[in-house]
């Protein structure tokens, strides 16, 4: 991934989803917690972002030039192919969450 193919980042506030739960659970956690939940399609795409993005403490939208996830509903719908994803870093730089959004707030 180089840096065109970033639109825009911008500070923005979200919730923490972990990116490792399974397909057949995000439909039931979507529901029981009331929230949309994010799932990349390849892991990858975050490493690469976390590189890209500027490593000071904050929550940073990114809109990819493709599609990088799908999200689950809580109606239990999905939308595949979303191009934006939400990054958070810690204090320290290191990333606390990272999940793809159907689109900005």
């Amino acid at each position: 991934m180089s840096l065109n193919e970033l639109e825009y980042i911008e500070i923005v506030d979200s919730d923490i989803i972990d990116d490792t739960v399974e397909d057949s659970n995000l439909q039931g956690r979507a529901s029981s917690k009331n929230q949309d939940q994010g799932q990349w399609l390849n892991d990858q795409d975050w490493l690469k972002l976390e590189k890209l993005i500027p490593n000071y403490y904050g929550n940073y939208t990114i809109k990819f030039n493709r599609p990088i996830g799908r999200v689950y509903h809580t109606d239990g719908s999905v939308t595949d192919n979303v191009i934006y994803a939400v990054i958070g870093r810690n204090p320290d730089g290191t990333i606390k969450y990272a999940y793809p959004i159907v689109k900005p707030k």
